[in-house]
């Protein structure tokens, strides 16, 4: 199953001013289990601290969130590069196991324009003409902030790379937003520079501002979770996610839950006379697993020997026979040992075990009681030979003559003091008083 990194980071700055400069990068998915990437053209909003992808809605293939905040992963230095990465270029890992090949160290800064900004199957889209690489860079970036949806010529329709966008659309869009012409002429460059900063900062930074919001609230919520895979799974904001464990990074190691076919589905929740939480389901590969009111499938389930008679009307209306009320410690102890397990690790087939642990139960008790005397015979005769159980009874005689006697004294004086146990004297009525 595919597995990611997730870091949960803590509560944002959402009044940060931040400068912004877009970057159109294939955004790049590694897959832990199969060692694959997956890539995607993106369009991005970049500054130093965090990354935007800003989905374009009526794309064809987009996703249902319309954008994503992503935050450069702190340990982005000393994560082994997948196979897939080009190793000539410098990637950043963020959340859910990204990596882009940003300029984070700042585009405006230097005040000038970095094609690498903009990957080659998207300039090899535009008809540059005699152009100077900053004139045609700058051309491109504007005809992207108005016309967003260019990008699905090559993002999802990789076969159409060789498509061209003339020259003279590229210049209308350029002078419709700047009142200037395309060309090389370095005054209007660093107007139209300008022009672009202001409303590239302007649209992200409100962009920003929702997104990080939403995640202040996110993390704000996960103050009332306690278990690492409910945190997991409201961070992410899905549930279709498990939680493994963390990494030498303290990161956690996620799990994307895959189609598993049913076999049998005990409606009941019942298998033979033991009774589940969660509605059990053997796998056509054997294992026995639960699932939870999502549909969502588990390999661990409390269980129980069940107690109540199956009746047609209860099958029907597929009722649960499991009861919290009246387990016996047997039952308590072992559903705990089992939940331990589990939450250590989630990978553990733990449903048959389960249920031989509540099938079984009489015999195991049987052997454990055997056992507990077999090993109490040794101990017995070893605390003899020690003199361990004469210490422990002058012990208790010591705390008995030197303590009872203020045991005594204590109690005594408390129960001077029990006004509810003393009884208000009786009156006697007038015309029973002697003269």
């Amino acid at each position: 199953m595919e597995k990611f990194s997730l870091t949960i980071h803590n509560k944002i700055n959402c009044n940060e001013d931040l400068a912004w400069h877009r970057e159109v990068k294939f955004v790049i998915h590694h897959n832990n289990a199969t060692n694959e990437c997956t890539n995607e053209m993106k369009l991005l909003f970049v500054s130093k601290k965090f990354v935007i992808i800003n989905q374009i809605s009526g794309l064809q293939g987009s996703n249902s969130i319309s954008n994503q905040l992503l935050t450069y992963n702190k340990n982005h230095k000393f994560f082994n590069y997948p196979d897939c990465l080009q190793r000539n270029k410098l990637y950043y890992k963020f959340e859910n196991d990204l990596y882009i090949d940003v300029d984070k160290e700042g585009f405006w800064t230097n005040e000038k324009i970095n094609p690498k900004h903009f990957d080659n199957h998207v300039l090899n889209l535009f008809e540059s003409k005699n152009l100077s690489v900053n004139a045609f860079i700058l051309g491109v970036e504007v005809y992207l902030n108005i016309n967003p949806h260019a990008i699905q010529l090559i993002g999802y329709h990789k076969e159409a790379s060789n498509v061209t966008i003339s020259f003279n659309a590229l210049s209308n869009y350029y002078e419709a937003f700047t009142k200037l012409p395309l060309n090389d002429n370095e005054v209007n460059i660093q107007i139209g520079m300008q022009a672009l900063k202001e409303a590239n900062n302007k649209v992200a930074s409100k962009i920003f501002k929702k997104l990080c919001e939403k995640k202040n609230e996110n993390l704000k919520n996960l103050m009332h979770i306690h278990t690492p895979e409910e945190k997991v799974r409201a961070y992410l904001e899905r549930n279709d996610v498990t939680y493994l464990g963390k990494n030498e990074f303290g990161e956690y190691i996620v799990e994307i839950c895959k189609r598993t076919e049913g076999e049998v589905i005990y409606s009941n929740h019942q298998v033979g006379n033991i009774c589940f939480n969660y509605l059990p389901v053997k796998t056509k590969n054997g294992k026995l697993m639960f699932s939870d009111n999502d549909n969502y499938l588990h390999h661990f389930s409390e269980s129980k020997k069940c107690g109540e008679v199956v009746s047609e009307e209860t099958f029907q209306n597929n009722f649960s026979y499991y009861e919290d009320k009246g387990d016996s410690f047997y039952e308590m102890f072992s559903n705990w040992i089992m939940k331990k397990l589990h939450l250590y690790d989630r990978t553990i087939k733990l449903g048959w075990w389960s249920f031989r642990l509540q099938k079984f139960k009489n015999v195991i008790i049987f052997f454990v009681v055997i056992i507990c005397i077999i090993l109490s015979i040794p101990t017995i005769y070893i605390g003899h030979k020690l003199g361990i159980f004469e210490a422990i009874f002058s012990i208790c005689k010591w705390i008995h003559e030197n303590v009872g006697e203020y045991y005594d004294i204590i109690t005594d004086t408390l129960r001077c003091f029990n006004f509810k146990n003393l009884k208000k004297p009786e009156q006697v009525p007038l015309n029973e008083v002697n003269v």
